[in-house]
């Protein structure tokens, strides 16, 4: 009898084909996602999904609008600034902080076709819970 965590070619799956097969989940959330990414503290990108690459520059932008939205949130008296949601004319780039990492979604859509408390519910309930437990059990691997 297999192991739960054995494909059917009988290899274990790698942590990081794991997690992107949870961050694939996204589009069940943000229709018409062109990138979903994991970022750690330092920046640097863990896994990714979508049709577009990652250029060099945007996980440093990224952890930047981080630090600045935590710094803002200060000044308002709130401990964290646990989601970032930035709308454009075409496209909507949402930023959710997981413990010391953070999870990017660019989405081909805008702020106007859906409700993005309900979103962010949705996010939190149905990947952060899991993605957490996830890079925690990486974190851990030699």
């Amino acid at each position: 009898m297999a192991s739960c965590c054995e494909r059917k070619s009988g290899m274990v799956p790698d942590a990081k084909d794991l997690l992107r097969e949870k961050l694939a989940q996204i589009g069940s959330i943000f229709p018409g996602y062109s990138v979903a990414c994991i970022l750690d503290c330092g920046g640097e990108v863990i896994v990714h999904t979508g049709t577009k690459d990652i250029d060099g520059d945007l996980p440093s932008a990224i952890s930047s609008l981080q630090l600045a939205a935590g710094q803002f949130a200060s000044h308002l008296s709130q401990t964290d600034c646990p989601a970032i949601h930035v709308s454009g004319d075409k496209v909507m780039f949402s930023c959710y902080e997981l413990d010391a990492n953070l999870l990017a979604v660019y989405s081909d859509t805008t702020v106007d076709t859906f409700d993005m408390v309900a979103k962010d519910e949705e996010v939190r309930t149905k990947l952060l819970v899991e993605l957490r437990l996830m890079l925690q059990n990486l974190h851990r691997v030699p």
